[in-house]
């Protein structure tokens, strides 16, 4: 037969609030908020633009550009647009020294 203490028996009885949160865990959740909101700023703001002078995407983030082409409203339509300025872009970046192969 084990012995337990007045403190653990309580502590078995006592009922667990999983919402009940501790300045410790609010201190923490605060700061996980906080860091992931930084991460996805360096990333927006630091790497992302870092990524378009990469030799890759150069050719092809220079030539949306010097066309005005409204690259977001084109990807996530279907239109007849896009497939003509698709493939003109294909044909021009395979033109292009270290373009898309």
């Amino acid at each position: 037969m084990t012995l337990t203490s007045e403190r653990e028996t309580e502590a078995v009885m006592e009922p667990h609030h999983p919402h009940k949160k501790t300045i410790r865990g609010r201190i923490r959740a605060w700061a996980a908020l906080v860091l992931s909101a930084a991460a996805t700023m360096f990333f927006l703001l630091v790497l992302g633009p870092m990524g378009l002078e990469t030799a890759s995407l150069k050719p092809m983030a220079d030539f949306i550009e010097e066309n005005q082409i409204n690259a977001n409203a084109y990807y996530y339509t279907e239109v007849e647009e896009f497939a003509i300025a698709e493939r003109h872009m294909r044909d021009h970046l395979a033109l292009v020294p270290g373009g898309a192969h």
